[in-house]
């Protein structure tokens, strides 16, 4: 069974290392724009901020080195999270050329177009012809349900660090400081966590034919939907509120001041960023509610697949934005 955690990411990773959130540094930024307007001197205002974020800033803003595709790609798939993109990729396409293939109507519908289109229905039919002989539909089941088995069993064993995570959080809890403790959004993404990893992991089991009961599969199914959900849903709101305060960072600075442009430009880079992760969010959101809620019954067939290729490829695309200041990085301090 295909379920919508398959658009679960690896560790909430972005495919490497996660980026840096530049707009936590534009309150030191502001200080030493005000400073230097007054008319102190700039190497005293520049102790607000220190040399590591400086250099973080400068990396960002930075002038566009070179930095091979090839390269990129190479570190990309140097990382579990890499691979994870791509194979999400992978599997998504290799579902929507099944749901081609099991079309009986297909060749009818290519053959019945104008005269006019004959050459490009001409390499269609050739491509129907390498799919259906080549790849056929049994081998890109195959390859999907493989694909899909390697994405769970690379997220696979992280729930006993949670158990040990939030025990250790519920031990140092007390009357007088709970509402501290827990009542806070750390808490309930580690509560969510634990709930999702769970049941993806007793669904890793199922699919490694470790265990085997179709009524206990359903109810892990549903539960791993539901935890799912729940974390796109605090995603979501963390990225807006990422978004919110970004904004009002670029807000803040001033057309004149020294460092504005600059970090200006590391607030634009890290916005698209987070734009990214919204946009890839709610793709993921449509895909699990059209599976938890059924709304898959009313939808065309491939919309789920379509929704996940979508943000496979947004999630692909800030892995790739990352991973590329990640090497020109690595580059500026050989």
């Amino acid at each position: 069974m295909d379920t919508s955690a398959d658009n679960k990411n690896v560790a909430h990773t972005s495919g490497t290392n996660p980026p840096i959130h530049l707009s936590e540094l534009w309150k030191g930024a502001i200080d030493v724009q005000t400073t230097e307007v007054s008319g102190s001197p700039s190497t005293e205002s520049m102790g607000n901020l220190d040399k590591d974020k400086r250099s973080i800033a400068a990396t960002k803003m930075g002038t566009r080195r070179t930095v091979a595709y090839i390269d990129i790609l190479k570190y990309i798939m140097g990382t579990l999270p890499g691979k994870d993109k791509l194979a999400k990729i992978i599997k998504a396409l290799l579902d929507l050329i099944k749901l081609y293939l099991s079309s009986p109507h297909r060749i009818a519908n290519l053959k019945s177009v104008s005269l006019l289109l004959k050459p490009v229905v001409s390499l269609q039919l050739l491509v129907d012809k390498f799919l259906t002989t080549v790849l056929t539909h049994s081998r890109a089941n195959f390859a999907s349900r493989q694909l899909g088995n390697f994405r769970y069993v690379i997220r696979c064993g992280g729930t006993p660090f949670r158990v040990i995570k939030l025990a250790q959080k519920l031990g140092g809890v007390n009357l007088g400081n709970y509402k501290k403790k827990l009542l806070n959004e750390t808490t309930l993404q580690d509560v969510i966590d634990l709930y999702y990893g769970i049941f993806d992991e007793l669904d890793t089991l199922h699919r490694l034919k470790i265990w085997k009961n179709e009524k206990l599969f359903k109810i892990v199914s549903d539960h791993e939907c539901i935890s799912w959900e729940s974390d796109i849903m605090l995603g979501l709101k963390k990225n807006w509120a990422q978004l919110q305060t970004n904004w009002e960072a670029q807000q803040q600075l001033t057309p004149s001041a020294e460092l504005s442009s600059g970090l200006r430009e590391a607030l634009k880079r890290e916005e698209r960023l987070i734009k990214l992760d919204i946009a890839r969010l709610t793709c993921d959101l449509l895909a699990n509610s059209s599976e938890l809620f059924h709304w898959n019954i009313h939808l065309p067939k491939g919309t789920y697949e379509v929704l996940s290729l979508a943000s496979g490829c947004l999630g692909f695309a800030k892995c790739w934005i990352v991973s590329r200041e990640e090497l020109i990085t690595e580059k500026k301090h050989r």
